[in-house]
């Protein structure tokens, strides 16, 4: 396949500033949106309480099974410290991935600038309950304030591609792991589903870096079109390089979700869950891309609803699966409080130079 010519990244004059919003109008959308997620998060405590067991039981044997507070308090420390160490380096991790899909399109912030705002998104996103996106609302704003003269959009940008690669990442183990598990109805219908959409993806990439159906697909007048000019700006800049920066962030994130779901699973196991750790990988990643709606602190409700569809069944098992995800979220936030030092004096601080001993990254 012959390599497509590079087309530039996309400048900041590309399209009209829109006009402000009336600040009386901003503020109203505000409370309502900050009433809508609160009354989503008192919805998703509230559905935790009545699922959970929280006093002794008698089984369907006859035997008396400790409560979910009992459970909690005899969970098995070694199985919690080792689910929190496999956790503790994937900002570093998260921070190379973004760190290459910036030089894939010519932003070239240095390695330690892109860390400390990938750090402080951690923080927004897992210590400040304003849902999943609080964090990328502050690495767009100051990833394009530091960004070189007409790269700013390309900043912004990159973070979409960065979302992304993290979705096919968390599909790409919910697929591999699910064809060890297709014994299992609910496994079967979730694999076939992970590889349809990554099927699908492929087959996107395919036509738009393969010149003869880019042109007539329309993908050259599209890039006339306001919007979608910058966006496909952005995608030509991948496509240069045959769209290596994103295949390594997609590697990289089936990686760090294959961490994410085993530390989870250490959780469970610490809870005495009995699930077996490839039914674990193949069922965790569709539980955790529930997380990534804006309107919940972490999925709070909606993740233990989609969990509890695919694992549980008894109380027991209901009990450790919502102790797993709450144990979850406290490794989460646990790594993400650094963060909090990474957001002082973020907003005043100057550009910082870019890295010349790193090259931008090849095909």
């Amino acid at each position: 396949m012959e390599t497509p010519p590079a087309t530039p990244p996309p400048t900041d004059a590309d399209e009209p500033a829109p006009d402000a919003p009336h600040p009386a109008a901003s503020r109203w959308r505000g409370w309502v949106w900050l009433a809508l997620r609160l009354a989503v998060a008192a919805a998703g405590l509230a559905y935790i309480i009545s699922v959970v067991q929280w006093r002794e039981y008698i089984d369907e044997h006859g035997v008396t099974q400790p409560g979910f507070l009992a459970r909690l308090a005899e969970a098995d420390p070694r199985w919690l410290v080792l689910g929190l160490v496999l956790v503790s380096p994937l900002v570093l991790v998260a921070s190379w991935r973004w760190w290459v899909l910036l030089r894939g399109v010519e932003v070239h912030h240095a390695w330690r600038s892109v860390l400390r705002l990938t750090w402080a998104g951690q923080f927004l996103n897992y210590a400040v309950p304003v849902g999943s996106t609080g964090g990328d609302v502050v690495r767009a704003v100051v990833g394009a304030r530091w960004a070189e003269p007409g790269k700013k959009a390309s900043a912004v940008l990159s973070l979409g591609a960065d979302r992304a690669a993290g979705l096919a990442g968390l599909l790409v183990l919910a697929g591999l792991a699910g064809l060890t598990q297709m014994h299992e109805p609910t496994v079967r219908m979730v694999t076939a589903v992970a590889w349809a959409l990554l099927a699908s993806g492929l087959l996107g990439l395919a036509l738009y870096a393969w010149p003869w159906s880019h042109r007539r697909l329309g993908f050259e007048r599209m890039k006339s079109w306001p919007g979608v000019g910058r966006l496909l700006a952005v995608a030509d800049a991948y496509r240069a390089r045959r769209f290596a920066p994103v295949g390594s962030a997609v590697a990289v994130s089936v990686l760090v979700h294959a961490v994410l779901a085993s530390s989870a699973a250490c959780a469970g196991y610490a809870l005495g869950l009995a699930a077996p750790p490839a039914l674990l990988l193949a069922v965790l990643p569709v539980v955790f891309v529930s997380a990534a709606l804006p309107l919940t602190y972490q999925g709070l409700g909606v993740m233990e609803g989609v969990a509890l569809a695919l694992l549980g069944g008894d109380p027991a098992t209901d009990n450790a699966v919502v102790g797993m995800l709450l144990i979850h979220r406290m490794y989460l936030l646990t790594i993400a409080l650094p963060g909090a030092w990474a957001m002082v004096g973020l907003k005043s601080a100057h550009p910082p130079r870019p890295d010349p001993t790193r090259p931008v990254t090849q095909a």
